[in-house]
């Protein structure tokens, strides 16, 4: 696999890896706020917490962007999408929401929040 492909292929694994982190914010937000229940509910939220841990042990940064930095790849997952400038905001307020999540969605299923 050249270098190239490599590069490509990091980038395509973290959009899928991305697109579904943010589809399980979605999906226990949604299941917290109505009440309905989804069968991949319980791996969505092992998987958030997982991110999270994986993120809190990366010095509140995605685990990916060291591997990125050792293909020589200066553009990571929000740098995908938008200007540099405004990578690092973007990452905040995904662990924001990501962490506001996996508490709300605590809060619900163990009853001490109710809507």
């Amino acid at each position: 696999m050249n270098h190239k492909t490599k590069v490509y292929s990091l980038r395509i694994f973290h959009i899928v890896g991305a697109l579904f982190i943010y589809t399980s914010i979605f999906l226990l937000l949604y299941s917290g706020f109505t009440g309905r229940q989804f069968s991949i509910l319980p791996i969505s939220f092992i998987a958030l917490c997982g991110e999270a841990m994986a993120v809190m042990i990366n010095k509140w940064d995605c685990p990916l962007h060291d591997i990125h930095n050792k293909l020589g790849d200066e553009k990571k997952f929000f740098g995908l999408f938008m200007k540099e400038e405004y990578t690092r905001t973007a990452m905040i307020a995904s662990i924001v929401l990501g962490g506001f999540t996996i508490l709300f969605y605590s809060a619900i299923k163990l009853k001490l929040l109710v809507l």
